[in-house]
């Protein structure tokens, strides 16, 4: 007997609920790795927007780095002292 038949009387002795079981079986496989690569993707995203950020904060702080300590003191002072003007207000 060749393996074309006998899938073919196990099909017929088996009946359509092996056919069904193997396609639930199959649909929720599928459906399972669509979830995991769309999951995988959104987290590669993430990860993405998370590094640029990063990069910009450190551009940020190199920049705030390289400038005189005078004008970096100056600029912290003048932040500072609107932050309580904006406090007392409250």
């Amino acid at each position: 007997m060749s393996t074309p038949d006998a899938l073919i009387n196990g099909g017929l002795v088996f009946g359509p609920g092996l056919a069904l079981a193997a396609g639930v079986l199959t649909a929720r496989t599928c459906c399972r790795w669509a979830t995991d690569r769309w999951h995988d993707r959104l987290d590669t995203r993430r990860y993405k927007a998370t590094a640029a950020r990063l990069h910009r904060v450190a551009d940020i702080a190199d920049a705030v780095m390289a400038m005189p300590e005078d004008l970096l003191t100056a600029q912290l002072e003048a932040k500072y002292a609107a932050d309580n003007a904006r406090e007392e207000k409250k």
